[in-house]
């Protein structure tokens, strides 16, 4: 079996990864470690030597990341670059292929970053999103989610701006939304692989975190 550690934008994320990614992993020989990051107060300097000391610390480990698009530190390698690039999957490769070169492991890190947000990911069934919510949600409700779905065309092109990120957005539908403990159980509900089905970028970084026992023999 093959350690991996993930370095998660929060707590929420570490549960994420306990209770949904976990099992799942550890099916195909990959047994994770969710460490906390601490989300806004992150700056790159501080996750660098997170990383870093994560990849000292245990010699034969993976390390993986699950942090954020949206509001990304503003020292984050390769940040000015990506920033042209209008294309949101194009734009968070070239952030992580930024990340890969500044850590410089390429054997034992893989650098993921979540397009654009951990709600992104909740938008794969929206139903439920309602269904968990607020279970007297309306139709009304129901449309709003559905619109803004539809106008992204997947998950993970809702956008990263300070008033339509995807958290941003549930807020408005639902004001009493809480990433925690509404986002976990909204996941949970939903499932892994209909996630992976609607999330290709997400899908990929799950993809190679499963062929890790596979490289280790």
């Amino acid at each position: 079996m093959t350690r991996l550690k993930i370095l998660c934008e929060g707590k929420t994320e570490c549960f994420f990864v306990r209770k949904i990614l976990a099992e799942p992993l550890a099916s195909k020989g990959v047994f994770v470690q969710p460490i906390d990051a601490q989300g806004v107060e992150r700056k790159y300097s501080k996750t660098r030597k997170q990383l870093l000391n994560l990849l000292s610390q245990d010699k034969l480990a993976a390390v993986t990341t699950m942090l954020d698009l949206y509001a990304i530190p503003k020292d984050f390698p390769g940040r000015d670059r990506a920033s042209k690039i209008t294309d949101p999957t194009k734009r968070v490769e070239s952030l992580e292929a930024a990340f890969l070169d500044d850590i410089d492991e390429t054997r034992r890190f893989i650098p993921y970053i979540q397009l654009h947000e951990f709600e992104g990911l909740l938008f794969s069934d929206v139903k439920v999103i309602a269904q968990v919510v607020d279970p007297d949600s309306n139709e009304r409700h129901l449309k709003k989610l559905s619109a803004i779905l539809d106008k992204a065309g997947s998950p993970e092109m809702i956008d990263d701006g300070s008033d339509t990120a995807p958290s941003k957005r549930l807020k408005k539908i639902f004001p009493q939304y809480q990433k925690a403990p509404n986002g976990l159980l909204i996941a949970q509900r939903i499932g892994l692989d209909p996630i992976r089905s609607k999330c290709r970028h997400f899908n990929d970084w799950i993809s190679k975190l499963e062929k890790l026992a596979q490289e280790s023999r």
